[in-house]
């Protein structure tokens, strides 16, 4: 009885399963998995860039105690000139929600990891919402939300930002959603066309709270629109839903200055420490000038490349099958979101401090642009799949691969990705060092960022020049130019370590 029970589940299961590979779009499905295989074994593993420590070490204090949400606090030798001992480089709404999943869930290693998977999933969440609603009005099109993620995981800082915890990856979820509301507002009226604009403002509100001006860009994509539809809206109506758009971003940000005075002091901080600087080139790490300047037009060059190629295959496809539909199909919308991708990139121009991060909030812009221009041909790639047997076979091949990653991400889980042997002796330090000490360390490591970011996420040290009578513990490594070694302190090879040498009082 109970053998003929197990057999009709297995039969049940089975059936199931076939039905399901039967029935799946073996494009989205090999879209996921690409993600998830792309993304997930470089999670689990310890390791991550340094402004990913940054944050989480601040997020981390905070839910502790240490700092709050306009005083955010990393450590009291914070390395940056003229730097004082609160966090004043970046706006602090990133480093707030992640204090909450500290407070949650307690100190433990892989609490940033886990909120860069909240992001990631939202911001796909976002994909396929924007997706559907610029096609709205094609039903076949609207099952294609995927292709933006495709793009969007060809270039390489993307894949490299989604791991490591930074503030853009969250910024990109508010821009996001707020050309959404402004793309819903542009085909509403009323009421309706209201409520869209004032929530546009509300993430563009957020989005300036969490990394500060480049979140201003979303603000455009009204007037953008009337660009390639003039004929069919008023510009006096983009120019109004423009307008109350960041009417509603302007009084929120007013009302929280008013109300907060803590708030006013943080923003007045991070204009004279981060956003004059940034302008002026008055620090001595925001130093581009003169055509140096055009580096980010290079590097969104760059990163694109990889799309340009699979984008170009595409043409070629269509060329080939005599499909003249491919020139003429959502070339509008699919401008318009070039357009909006370069509202976000050109002005980073104006800074004298640039970097790939930089653009992550908005090349998912150009990522729209081209799985649009790629629709028909992924039409056609679909339709040449359709024959179910072969339909299976991809997907058994599909799901065989998603379950060789998922079974190499647990077994690898807590392994160490990048700089190995400073995290193993950081992890064996604290059998000598208690947490929270200052520790002393010579000039050459007081510069580096990762020494300080690895030493106060995974043990709270705080770093000291060996002057200091704070310290019982001096770390030495290959960057001394000069051993630190002296009567005051003696070796201690209690415990094996690799990248440093360790002194003590």
């Amino acid at each position: 009885m109970k053998l003929t029970f197990v057999v009709s589940i297995l039969i049940e299961v089975t059936d199931k399963l076939r039905k399901f590979l039967a029935d799946q779009d073996p494009v989205k499905l090999f879209v996921l998995t690409m993600v998830t295989a792309m993304f997930l074994p470089r999670l689990i593993k310890k390791g991550m860039f340094g402004d990913g420590l940054l944050y989480a070490s601040i997020a981390r204090n905070m839910a502790e105690g240490r700092g709050s949400i306009w005083k955010p606090f990393f450590s009291t030798s914070y390395w940056l000139e003229n730097i004082p001992d609160h966090y004043y480089e970046n706006p602090p709404l990133m480093l707030w929600l992640e204090s909450l999943l500290f407070r949650l869930l307690g100190d433990q290693w892989w609490v940033e990891k886990l909120f860069c998977v909240f992001v990631i999933i939202l911001n796909i969440l976002l994909f396929r919402l924007l997706w559907r609603m610029v096609f709205s009005n094609h039903p076949s099109e609207q099952t294609l939300w995927y292709l933006p993620v495709f793009f969007w995981y060809l270039i390489p800082v993307v894949i490299w930002g989604n791991v490591n915890n930074l503030m853009d990856n969250l910024l990109l979820s508010f821009c996001i959603g707020a050309v959404l509301f402004q793309w819903k507002a542009i085909h509403c009226s009323g009421s309706a066309m209201v409520r869209y604009c004032l929530m546009a403002g509300v993430m563009i509100f957020l989005g300036l709270i969490t990394k500060g001006p480049v979140a201003l860009f979303p603000i455009v994509t009204p007037l953008v629109y009337w660009l390639f539809w003039r004929r069919e809206v008023p510009l006096v109506r983009m120019f109004g839903l423009t307008a109350l758009s960041s009417f509603s971003a302007v009084m929120l940000m007013i009302g929280l200055l008013s109300l907060s005075p803590d708030a006013l002091t943080f923003f007045e901080q991070y204009w004279h420490q981060r956003l004059k600087a940034v302008i002026s080139g008055s620090r001595s790490d925001m130093i581009l000038s003169g055509w140096s300047r055009f580096y980010i037009v290079y590097q969104l060059i760059l990163e694109l490349s990889p799309t340009l190629i699979v984008v170009s295959v595409a043409y070629l496809w269509m060329k080939f099958n005599h499909r003249r539909e491919y020139k003429t199909l959502f070339r509008r919308e699919a401008w318009s979101f070039f357009l909006i991708g370069l509202s976000a990139t050109l002005p980073i121009l104006a800074s004298t401090k640039q970097s790939g991060i930089y653009l992550l909030p908005g090349i998912p812009m150009f990522s729209f642009g081209f799985a649009i221009l790629a629709t028909p041909a992924i039409i056609s790639l679909k339709q040449y799949l359709s024959e179910r047997s072969l339909v299976m076979r991809l997907n058994t091949s599909i799901l065989v691969a998603a379950a060789i990653t998922l079974v190499y991400s647990v077994a690898t889980i807590g392994q160490t990705r990048r700089e190995a042997t400073l995290i193993s002796d950081v992890e064996q330090l604290h059998t000598i060092i208690p947490a929270g000490s200052k520790v002393a360390v010579c000039d050459e490591m007081m510069k580096d960022f990762m020494i300080h970011t690895y030493l106060q996420r995974m043990r709270k040290y705080e770093l000291v020049l060996p002057s200091s009578v704070e310290a019982d513990f001096l770390l030495e490594d290959n960057q001394c130019i000069k051993a630190m070694s002296s009567s005051a302190w003696k070796q201690d090879q209690k415990i094996p370590l690799k990248y440093f040498k360790l002194y003590s009082r």
